[in-house]
């Protein structure tokens, strides 16, 4: 019982997480590992060769390599997740950073960005060029309704020209044959149901 309450405060105190040249030395060691089991394998593959009954001991060797390597592919998984799992937490914690960050911009004040220079008691006739100016205003994003809007509509001018290029080409090739004195055959009329399911 206090094994598992130990287990539990190093898991909250976050203690227990591997620290990433921890997981390098995990990683080193798997790789030994499958490099062990692989020559093991074929030591025994090599053995089984010399026998009569080759098939059922190269069975044998090779459901004993897959048993051995399961549990260090399950390692393995483990170790990418956790990999994931923390390479996801920077990406957030950056997002949220650059949000705070624009966030900060945003709610700055515009009279408190304006220089000092400009006092009350300045005179009006100040030249323009040391009067604060405001800047542009930011250009509105365009809305995903019209980005999707424009984008059929650029899917469908390139459609268009694809079929006015393949009906060139075949008006090209009917010409080239009736040049030839070949019969040209018409091209046949599509379906009723193919112009109604194409629209």
């Amino acid at each position: 019982m206090r094994r598992f309450a130990v287990a539990g405060l190093l898991l909250l105190t976050g203690a227990a997480a591997p620290a990433q040249d921890d997981m390098a030395q995990r990683q080193a060691r798997i790789a030994a590992e499958r490099a062990a089991i692989a020559d093991r394998a074929e030591r025994e593959a090599a053995e089984c060769r010399q026998r009569f009954a080759v098939t059922p001991c190269l069975d044998e060797v090779r459901r004993r390599q897959r048993q051995a390597l399961a549990s260090l592919d399950a390692e393995q998984r483990a170790i990418d997740e956790t990999r994931r799992a923390q390479r996801l937490a920077e990406r957030q914690a950056e997002v949220d950073r650059k949000q705070a960050e624009v966030a900060r911009r945003a709610a700055t004040p515009a009279s408190a960005a304006a220089p000092p220079s400009a006092s009350p008691g300045a005179s009006p006739s100040a030249p323009a060029s040391r009067q604060p100016v405001d800047p542009a205003p930011p250009r509105k994003a365009p809305s995903d309704a019209a980005a999707k809007a424009a984008a059929r509509a650029e899917a469908a001018r390139q459609l268009q020209a694809e079929i006015q290029a393949d009906q060139a080409r075949i008006r090209e090739r009917q010409a080239r044959r009736a040049a030839s004195g070949k019969p040209v055959q018409p091209l046949p009329a599509p379906p009723q149901g193919a112009a109604s399911a194409a629209r």
